[in-house]
C-alpha cells in the first residue's frame, strides 16, 4: 500500500533516491577491495530487443495503452510496437529520456 501512495508522487521519490544516495558512506574501503571483481556483461547496455519489448506485461500508463492492445496481433498493433521499440531504443542510445519517464519516475 504505501508503494502505492508513492508511486503517484514523483518528487517523494526524487526526495527519497537522494537522502539514499547523497550520503557519505560508512564502509571501509578495505572490504571493498576485498570484493572480487566480477567480469562486466556488456549486452546489458544494449537497448531492448524487439521481442524484448512485445513480452513486457505492464498495466497502463497515462495514455490507457495495456500490453493486451499492443499484442493483440493486429496490423496495427504490429506497426504500433515497432514504433514503441524504435522510441525506446532511441531513448536508451541517446540516453535522453522523454520528461513524462522523469516525471513518472520509471521508464515504461
Amino acid at each position: 500500500m504505501a508503494t502505492q501512495r508513492s508511486t503517484r508522487n514523483p518528487s517523494r521519490w526524487a526526495e527519497h533516491l537522494s537522502e539514499l544516495l547523497n550520503h557519505i558512506s560508512s564502509t571501509n574501503s578495505a572490504f571493498v577491495n576485498l570484493l572480487p571483481q566480477l567480469p562486466i556483461i556488456s549486452d546489458l547496455d544494449q537497448p531492448s530487443s524487439f521481442h524484448e519489448v512485445r513480452k513486457a506485461n505492464e498495466a497502463a500508463g497515462p495514455d490507457s495503452i495495456t500490453a493486451e492492445i499492443l499484442k493483440n496481433g493486429s496490423y496495427d498493433s504490429y506497426l504500433l510496437l515497432h514504433r514503441l521499440h524504435r522510441f525506446i531504443s532511441e531513448a536508451w542510445t541517446s540516453g535522453v529520456l522523454p520528461q513524462q519517464w522523469k516525471d513518472r519516475g520509471t521508464p515504461p
